[in-house]
């Protein structure tokens, strides 16, 4: 699972079925708690609470100090994807997460009551991001579904072709998502239509990383073992940086400040040959290449100046910006 950091801690579960809180600082556990089925969903924080799905679909709230479980809630099937929080017009703070049942679910984040459930009609493993009243599901159906805060009630879907479980990326009135039939679409989430999409026909491989966006370019990985990277807006296929295994990470984008220019942002990919890369996304060049060691599928994350990566070999590292 990717991790989360909030209080100085580091939040993440393994699949032997143990939920961490490492110090941020040394890596220490502060504490753990056992006896779940295990995890593969990142975590989420809100109000000195976490939240997290486990594999037999248990969605927990646990408390951000000691680990004591406050409720939990039963979905039908496995739980992939992180929570994403919501002010609700009833006042209620809402917590939304989808599981391999078909549903999603809004929760009321204090009390674990059940709002609203709504059916995607298939598996869903994205998370689910949330903007101008609507959160969006892209599912193993084939669709990009748009649904109300408030009720869950569907107020379009975009058909993609294909299933994915990527969580889709937003900015402004645009979604960023890839499918497993090898297609990355740029879609007008407003208008409900496709505007643009990329398909190597000759490789095809599935999309299972989810993309990042910047005002220019959305980048992602994909099972080619390619970092992609295109014009957000008209789709043209800018660079792409090889690896040496599939890319299903989550690519993170990095700013130095706000008066930097978005072509120098940098990129951080992960892969599954054990690297993490730092690539320029104005250009594709790359800046560094560290050898975690171990396999990463899960993303990597950025607090401060510092990185943290989660590896296939049970392995959490940080490593802190040699930059001024």
């Amino acid at each position: 699972a990717t991790p989360i950091v909030a209080e100085g801690l580091v939040f993440l579960g393994g699949a032997e079925g143990i939920f961490y809180a490492l110090d941020l600082k040394d890596g220490t556990a502060r504490w753990k708690a056992e006896g779940y089925p295990g995890f593969a969903a990142p975590a989420g924080y809100w109000n000195s609470r976490v939240y997290v799905g486990d594999l037999e679909g248990r969605f927990h709230c646990l408390q951000a100090g000691n680990g004591q479980r406050l409720w939990q809630i039963e979905t039908g099937a496995e739980i992939d994807g992180g929570p994403t929080f919501v002010a609700l017009s009833s006042k209620n703070t809402g917590v939304i997460v989808g599981s391999q049942d078909s549903y999603l679910y809004c929760i009321e984040a204090t009390t674990g009551e059940l709002l609203w459930k709504a059916s995607g009609q298939d598996q869903i493993r994205c998370t689910p991001p949330v903007t101008h009243g609507r959160t969006f599901v892209a599912g193993c159906d084939g669709k990009l579904h748009v649904l109300s805060l408030d009720d869950g009630r569907e107020l379009a879907a975009v058909d993609l072709g294909g299933p994915t479980g990527s969580t889709p990326a937003l900015i402004e009135s645009w979604a960023y998502v890839g499918t497993e039939n090898g297609v990355f679409y740029g879609i007008d989430w407003e208008k409900a239509q496709v505007v643009w999409k990329f398909e190597d026909a000759k490789a095809g491989d599935a999309f299972r990383s989810s993309a990042a966006v910047n005002e220019r370019y959305v980048v992602v990985g994909s099972r080619d073992r390619k970092v992609h990277c295109f014009d957000r807006t008209t789709g043209e296929h800018r660079w792409e940086f090889v690896t040496r295994r599939y890319v299903d990470a989550s690519p993170v984008i990095v700013r130095k400040n706000a008066e930097q220019n978005p072509d120098d942002d940098l990129v951080l990919a992960a892969s599954l040959d054990g690297h993490l890369y730092g690539l320029r996304i104005g250009n594709g060049e790359k800046v560094f290449d560290i050898t975690v060691g171990g396999g990463i599928s899960a993303s990597p994350v950025v607090v401060g100046d510092r990185v943290i990566v989660a590896t296939e070999d049970g392995d959490v590292c940080c490593y802190r910006s040699t930059n001024d």
